[in-house]
């Protein structure tokens, strides 16, 4: 889909930047904001809480405060809205991508919320959600089909990223460069870039989701992209200020020794 030449909607968004369609499509879908001083900080990570609002925007999913999920380190739920408050975050809209088998958190009872979520879980969250919400959408790659990933880093992941990538929701992300390590947490630029795919495909099927939105919880038989691992997460930090729409923690992660665990 063509976007129609607007002015910069970021101060550090050129028009010649890798991601500047991708991230002006879904700001002007309302899906992404930036930061109080105009910037958007492509290069800065996102949170597992931040990514469940964003993927369910950009899916169109309904959430309200009637909403749960089994996720007990969300914290604190807002339930009113007020002056640049999002009542529904991140509570809501992380139960909405549980009831939709979008997520399945990184162990039954915790979600990460403030975990950097990491390329291979963006890229298994988005194949969930297309073929819960849109089953026909997404074809299965040939049996000889290679991935730039491999499939062999993850049992959970790694099909979902062959599968990703030869539906074309990878399109636009170095792979085979700055964006080679599915372990490492996803910049705002590309989780960008990925979500403007998924709009691109959907824009080219139209209408809603062929399966009707469920409600409490997961399907009963999980889908067959992966459940929970049983490794729990390292902790992370809460951002000190987050942006109710995507915005990164304060200060970047350091590097584990180990990969993330594989939660989706």
């Amino acid at each position: 889909m063509l976007i129609p030449a607007l002015a910069l909607a970021f101060d550090d968004v050129p028009a010649d930047h890798q991601y500047s369609e991708a991230i002006s499509d879904l700001s002007q879908r309302g899906i992404i904001s930036g930061f109080g001083d105009g910037t958007f900080g492509p290069a800065k990570p996102v949170t597992r809480q931040q990514f469940a609002k964003m993927i369910d925007r950009t899916l169109g999913l309904p959430v309200d405060e009637s909403m749960s999920s089994p996720f007990t380190d969300l914290g604190a739920d807002i339930l009113a809205p007020g002056p640049g408050v999002d009542n529904l975050y991140p509570h809501e809209y992380v139960a909405a991508a549980w009831n939709h088998g979008i997520t399945t958190g990184i162990t039954p009872t915790s979600f990460g919320p403030f975990n950097n979520i990491s390329r291979a879980q963006v890229v298994t969250m988005v194949v969930r959600a297309l073929e819960m919400l849109h089953p026909t959408l997404l074809t299965s790659p040939d049996a000889g089909y290679a991935n730039t990933w491999g499939a062999s880093f993850s049992s959970i992941h790694g099909p979902n990223a062959r599968i990703a990538e030869s539906n074309g929701l990878l399109a636009g992300l170095p792979l085979t460069g700055t964006a080679n390590d599915p372990w490492a947490p996803m910049p705002r630029g590309e989780v960008a870039q990925v979500l403007h795919n998924v709009l691109e495909s959907l824009d080219d099927t139209g209408g809603p989701p062929t399966t009707p939105p469920t409600t409490g919880g997961p399907p009963t038989t999980p889908p067959t992209t992966g459940g929970p691992p049983t490794t729990p997460p390292t902790t992370g930090g809460p951002p000190t200020t987050p942006p109710t729409t995507g915005g990164p923690p304060a200060t970047p992660p350091t590097t584990a020794p180990q990969p993330p665990p594989p939660g989706g």
